[in-house]
């Protein structure tokens, strides 16, 4: 894998995307928006003092219209980031917006799927593990810490495929346009083959290693007094668009790597086809429906699995 030349084409990509149309990155700012005031809002009232949260002076209402707000957008740059992934050398538009956020909503989805037998064993084995019947002794293990154990490698092991098939198979949804396509488990496999787990995981470990550079760098300018905030907000679509090209890359480099600097600001239109507006409303309350429940399904155990072991801490 050639990593010097897809960092230098991912930062080419970057100056395109945001420097050469400053529109593009005002959008980026104002999808941002959201989660800052929210974040001004907690700190301005005091509601987190170190690891205690103040419920009671929360305020509901505005916060619960900044977090939804902030989720829309989310969808929305989520939706731009399945545009990104798509085999097409020039930056997206955000435009579409209804169709983007549809794209976001299925993007998110297919980490919840693969993340969801790892959290269900998760709650088993703290289940079992809090049992008061249970004594797990790792000196004399009896069956339940037999089992406690093969439940952690079995969930180990699970979520390590996990998160390695899960990137893939959004890249795959974003090419395709089918959800199916991302848990396409042969298909992935051959992605796999032909990239090399070598080069697979030093473009992983290159795109982690950015991604805390600029979150540890945007931290710090953030801590400036009054227009701190600001600039870290401004600064924040750098990463975004840097590693999230960077991520096409390296999952086929073989079928598009334009050379560095050959970004062009060209019309692009690689959005699929959809049906009517009623079709559209259907698709939507379908896979807002399959979002909800796997959100539900995923994150109530570990709710019950974090609640568990938090009994332990001072």
């Amino acid at each position: 894998m050639d990593v010097g030349r897809f960092v230098v084409e991912s930062a080419y990509f970057t100056r395109a995307t945001l420097f050469s149309k400053p529109s593009r990155w005002l959008v980026f700012v104002l999808l941002g928006l959201p989660w800052m005031a929210l974040s001004s809002l907690l700190e301005g009232s005091r509601i987190l003092q170190g690891t205690t949260i103040h419920w009671n002076i929360i305020p509901w209402l505005e916060a619960g219209l900044l977090t939804g707000t902030g989720v829309v957008c989310n969808l929305l740059l989520w939706g731009w980031i399945v545009r990104l992934f798509r085999k097409n050398p020039v930056p997206p538009e955000f435009d579409r917006p209804f169709l983007l956020c549809l794209d976001g909503i299925k993007v998110h989805t297919i980490p919840l799927v693969w993340l969801l037998v790892p959290a269900i064993l998760a709650f088993v084995q703290f289940t079992i593990a809090g049992s008061s019947t249970v004594t797990v002794d790792f000196g004399h293990p009896d069956p339940a810490t037999i089992l406690i154990l093969v439940l952690l490698a079995v969930q180990l092991l699970i979520f390590f495929y996990a998160v390695q098939y899960g990137l893939i198979g959004m890249i795959r949804f974003a090419r395709t346009g089918s959800v199916r396509e991302a848990f396409a488990l042969l298909e992935i496999k051959g992605t796999f083959d032909r990239i090399g787990y070598v080069n697979y995981y030093l473009g992983f470990g290159v795109v982690v290693l950015s991604w805390l550079l600029f979150t540890l760098s945007l931290r710090g300018v953030a801590l400036v007094p009054y227009a701190g905030p600001v600039f870290a907000l401004c600064l924040g679509p750098v990463p975004a668009v840097f590693c999230s090209r960077f991520v096409a890359h390296f999952c086929d480099e073989d079928e598009y790597s334009p050379a560095a600097g050959d970004v062009r600001e060209t019309p692009e239109d690689t959005a699929t086809p959809r049906a009517g507006t009623g079709s559209l409303a259907a698709e939507y309350l379908f896979w807002l429906a399959i979002l909800a429940m796997l959100v539900v399904l995923c994150f109530t155990p570990i709710a019950l699995v974090v609640g568990s072991v938090s009994r332990f801490l001072p």
